[in-house]
Parts: structure tokens; C-alpha cells; sequence
């Protein structure tokens, strides 16, 4: 997601040469990640989306669609103290 209340700042993106991980198609069309040499050492975790009710994330809805219906369901992106709670042991 990208908030423009926050505008579009990538300097310290583009003084690493990019994001912290890259995203690698092989031959066979695999993806895969290779991580960018410019940060520091972290671990990449890849795993399915979860069900998050608590931040109005409908499951099976895309993410627009939900938006569309109801601008002010993802106003916690600019304010995450809206969703206070919910940011409480949060796991991604």
C-alpha cells in the first residue's frame, strides 16, 4: 500500500540500490528471493495471507473493492492509533 498522505520519499530505497529483497523468476518461471546485499542481514518470510477482520480486510474481497464501499475502513493506514488495539502481538 502506499499512503499519499506520505508522498512518494525513496531516497533511502534508492540509496541501498533498491529494496531490501529482489524478486527472482527463473527459467521455469519460479520465483524466488535474493536478498540485497546494502542492508543488513534479515530473514525473508513468505507465507499465505491471513484472515485479518480487525483492520476490515474482508477475506476473498479484493482490497479496492472494500475501499470503494468504504473509504474510511483503511484510515488506520495514516493513523494506525485508529486500530490501536489490533497492533497488539501482530503477526503479518
Amino acid at each position: 500500500w502506499c499512503d499519499r498522505d506520505y508522498g512518494f520519499v525513496y531516497d533511502k530505497v534508492r540509496a541501498h540500490g533498491g529494496i531490501a529483497w529482489f524478486p527472482v523468476i527463473d527459467s521455469d518461471g519460479h520465483l524466488s528471493w535474493e536478498a540485497n546485499p546494502t542492508y543488513r542481514p534479515s530473514q525473508l518470510i513468505c507465507k499465505s495471507p491471513d484472515h485479518h477482520p480487525e483492520l476490515g480486510i474482508v477475506q476473498g474481497e479484493p482490497i479496492y473493492t472494500t475501499f470503494e464501499r468504504n473509504p474510511d475502513t483503511f484510515a488506520y493506514v495514516p493513523d494506525p492509533r485508529l486500530k490501536r488495539d489490533a497492533w497488539i502481538n501482530y503477526v503479518p
